[in-house]
């Protein structure tokens, strides 16, 4: 009595993860970036004994910005950085009335001292600057100073680490997987006895047609060229089965 074959569409419909080789790969995203933004701004008033007005007024701004992206995989490794820097700075003076040499040699002397005197507040060291603007007091051309010193600092720190995960292709395990699935199905038919090649062939190729018209209803295109594969692949080990029949008998 000859077997018969069992061609069952669920147990011969080629699964998504085997026929198309799908395999999980794990991107990880690290996104950094610094920037930092420093304005400093002085105005300074200067009254000599003589009546004679002097203004000074300067401003300075510095900014930096870096960004860095690193994406690793187990298959790539990329890195990208960018960074920026700009700088700007402007003084202007201006003098109502003449200034002897005297004058000129004391307001010199006190934007020097109240500059340093700025800087040793700016680190912590504020009785270092108090004596500092107090000297500037003891200068005879100079009766009156106003001063006015601003600072400001501005930080941002953002760090984001991201991981993805996509199901990809592999190039090598759908064939493999294939070879054996066609396999698996040749033996069934070589073990069922069939003498006839072109009967079998007809019930196989009306069951992928089934395949083939669904998955083409779905516009599934991974599944079909999967599925031509392994009608292709099954079809070539049933011709090369019932070659080696015929011969045998013969």
């Amino acid at each position: 009595m000859i077997k018969s074959i069992p061609l069952d569409k669920t147990n011969y419909l080629p699964d998504a993860s085997i026929a198309s080789g799908k395999k999980q790969n794990t991107t990880t995203s690290q996104i950094t970036s610094l920037s930092n933004e420093s304005k400093q701004n002085t105005d300074i008033t200067i009254m000599t004994s003589e009546g004679d007005k002097v203004t000074l007024s300067s401003s300075m701004e510095a900014s930096y910005s870096g960004y860095e992206n690193i994406s690793r995989s187990k298959a790539e490794f990329s890195k990208f950085q960018s960074q920026n820097l700009s700088f700007s700075k402007s003084l202007a003076i201006s003098v109502e009335g003449n200034l002897s040499e005297d004058e000129l040699k004391d307001i010199q002397t006190a934007v020097k001292t109240i500059g340093k005197a700025f800087e040793d507040f700016l680190s912590g060291d504020v009785d270092k600057a108090t004596d500092r603007v107090l000297k500037i007091g003891e200068m005879d051309s100079i009766s009156s100073l106003e001063a006015t010193l601003e600072q400001t600092i501005e930080q941002n720190f953002m760090s984001q680490t991201t991981t993805e995960t996509n199901e990809v292709l592999s190039p090598l395990e759908p064939m493999e997987n294939i070879n054996k699935l066609t396999d698996d199905m040749a033996n069934i038919a070589k073990d069922a006895g069939i003498k006839k090649a072109d009967t079998l062939k007809k019930s196989l190729n009306d069951l992928f047609g089934d395949f083939l018209k669904n998955f083409m209803e779905k516009k599934d295109e991974s599944k079909i060229q999967t599925t031509n594969i392994v009608q292709q692949n099954l079809m070539e080990k049933i011709d090369k089965i019932f070659g080696e029949n015929e011969t045998s008998v013969a």
